[in-house]
């Protein structure tokens, strides 16, 4: 391939960048199906008056979604959200 062609083909893939990333900065994002609350019936208080979870369940993490198993207590900030939304 000659000097012109490579400049070319270089040049081309620039501009397709080049007009690619704005289409992309415009985009967007999903929302995120944890941006609700996790519903209170998947979750129980067991006899030492604990949050449990019943099922597996993924609720909101302060930078990702978090796991929660079945069984599993959940942490304070959880149970204190729960302690005021579901009675």
């Amino acid at each position: 391939m000659s000097l012109h062609g490579k400049s070319a083909l270089l040049f081309g893939l620039w501009m397709c960048a080049g007009l690619a990333v704005p289409a992309l900065a415009q985009q967007t994002p999903l929302e995120s199906p944890l941006t609700s609350p996790p519903p209170c019936e998947a979750f129980r208080k067991n006899a030492d008056d604990d949050w449990v979870a019943k099922q597996d369940i993924t609720v909101p993490g302060l930078t990702e979604p978090v796991q929660i198993k079945a069984g599993t207590i959940v942490n304070d900030d959880l149970q204190d959200e729960l302690d005021d939304r579901c009675k």
